[in-house]
């Protein structure tokens, strides 16, 4: 530890009092945690700008709801949320067991004992890390195609460095990698996915470049990344989407949404379809959504270029102001997906071959029945316009 780290209140917090709580009683944990965040609540200056960031979204999303009451319950769960899966680290599986509401998850456990792959769909509402946490306590063929995690478990941070078949850091990605790396990473994920692993990524990251859709999220226009799509119309992996949620005394609610399937030639619509369920999902818990309601990366754009806004047009995405419940029906019919990468390029995934171009992006190739000219360009090196925070 140095001097510097002693003075950042990441050290205090996830190096000297997380571990602490971590080893009482969830209830008790939680109620510390909840003590910590009604004084961030009344931090001179916070509320007011969290409570216009809290207006702007239940405008968006046409619902309504108490903004002040919002607000305060918004800051008083930042601790929790920043605790992410610590309180988790020295429960059992039966102690865990308890601690979770656990929906849906039959029909997706029969998949993956059945050697079927699966893509995990999560994203940065409520606590996320503990829906992974939970998972990997169950099932050790699953990898998280993300960015690495900073301040988890102990047990988090020994799945990310075991050894043995297909390890987990073969997995992690991060900003700024290596085209060759880059595409070694997403081969590697097809790969398991058709080895019967499943494989875990967030679908609510603002990022440009291939392997991105736009969509709108909160009233505003996003190009997000959408590789989860792509290789789940490569690899016929059915997708599930996830959310977990807080419940008091230290308990979650962790929900699986039925098993879908993306046919080639309807990723943009899955992608904003997902992008409908998970506005959903915030408006029902905004008290949970602080990622979504504070983070920079999902407000309105600082400043736009012509060609950001160009590519992020609104009027080129639809609105979400009613959305639908669920995805819509798939009985053996494609859709059209018209939305092109940047380049000009059609995005509509073909399994199989793989050829590394010289801009440094793979192109999947296959003799399955497509449309002409039909390329998926899987590349992780571009750079976010806002900043983002994993």
């Amino acid at each position: 530890m140095t001097v510097r780290d002693a003075m950042t209140w990441k050290y205090w917090f996830y190096e000297v009092w997380l571990p602490r709580l971590a080893r009482i009683p969830s209830d008790r944990a939680a109620r510390g945690l909840d003590r910590l965040g009604r004084l961030l609540a009344v931090w001179p200056g916070r509320f007011a700008q969290t409570l216009d960031q809290v207006r702007r979204v239940r405008l968006a999303l046409n619902v309504e709801w108490d903004d002040r009451q919002v607000t305060q319950r918004l800051l008083e769960g930042l601790p929790r949320f920043h605790a992410r899966d610590y309180l988790l680290d020295h429960c059992d599986l039966n102690q865990l067991d308890q601690l979770f509401d656990v929906e849906g998850w039959e029909p997706v456990a029969r998949l993956m004992e059945s050697g079927t792959g699966v893509v995990l769909l999560g994203s940065h509402l409520g606590a996320h890390l503990c829906g992974v946490h939970w998972l990997l306590r169950r099932r050790d063929a699953i990898r998280l195609l993300v960015q690495r995690p900073c301040h988890v478990s102990s047990f988090l941070n020994e799945v990310f460095d075991r050894c043995g078949d297909l390890p987990q850091r073969e997995f992690f990605l991060k900003r700024g990698l290596p085209p060759a790396l880059a595409i070694e990473r997403v081969m590697t994920a097809r790969s398991a996915l058709r080895k019967g692993m499943s494989i875990y990524l967030n679908g609510d990251i603002p990022w440009y470049g291939p392997n991105t859709r736009v969509g709108r999220l909160l009233g505003q226009p996003h190009r997000l990344i959408s590789l989860w799509a792509d290789l789940a119309a490569v690899a016929r992996a059915p997708v599930v989407t996830m959310f977990c949620g807080y419940r008091p005394g230290g308990r979650h609610r962790l929900v699986f949404d039925p098993p879908r399937t993306i046919l080639p030639g309807q990723e943009s619509q899955a992608v904003r379809d997902y992008l409908i369920r998970l506005e959903l999902e915030i408006a029902r818990y905004p008290h949970e959504a602080v990622a979504h309601l504070l983070w920079p990366c999902f407000g309105p754009p600082r400043e736009a270029s012509s060609s950001t806004a160009s590519a992020c047009n609104p009027a080129s995405t639809p609105s979400s102001s009613t959305p639908p419940l669920s995805w819509p029906a798939q009985a053996g019919e494609a859709g059209t997906d018209q939305e092109p990468a940047p380049g000009g390029l059609p995005v509509v995934p073909r399994p199989h071959s793989a050829v590394v171009t010289a801009a440094g992006a793979a192109t999947l190739t296959d003799d399955l029945p497509c449309r002409p000219s039909a390329s998926v360009r899987l590349e992780m090196t571009c750079k976010s316009a806002e900043p983002f925070n994993p």
